[in-house]
């Protein structure tokens, strides 16, 4: 993927981003990012404790077309920065 102008939530739906968003960061902690129906984005919470998870759905095809978003864009990143997720300084 090069440069594009800004992404719509939709596209970063079909992109995988927003179900891996969920899926890895947000649902294990009881978050969903999740889009009303007047268009309005939020993130809901659950109070079940074992939070949000993903029913009936196959998840396979948005999370390769992440993970080739990954494969693209990591070895960049780490070519240019020296790392893929930016490291948190310690005190």
């Amino acid at each position: 993927m090069t440069a594009t102008p800004d992404l719509t939530y939709d596209e970063l739906g079909e992109l995988g981003v927003v179900q891996e968003i969920n899926r890895q960061l947000l649902h294990p902690i009881g978050l969903a990012l999740a889009r009303l129906k007047d268009g309005t984005l939020v993130v809901r919470t659950d109070p079940d404790p074992e939070g949000w998870h993903f029913e009936g759905f196959d998840l396979s095809e948005k999370a390769e077309a992440f993970a080739a978003l990954q494969a693209e864009w990591h070895p960049r990143r780490r070519a240019a920065l020296g790392y893929v997720v930016q490291p948190v300084d310690s005190p």
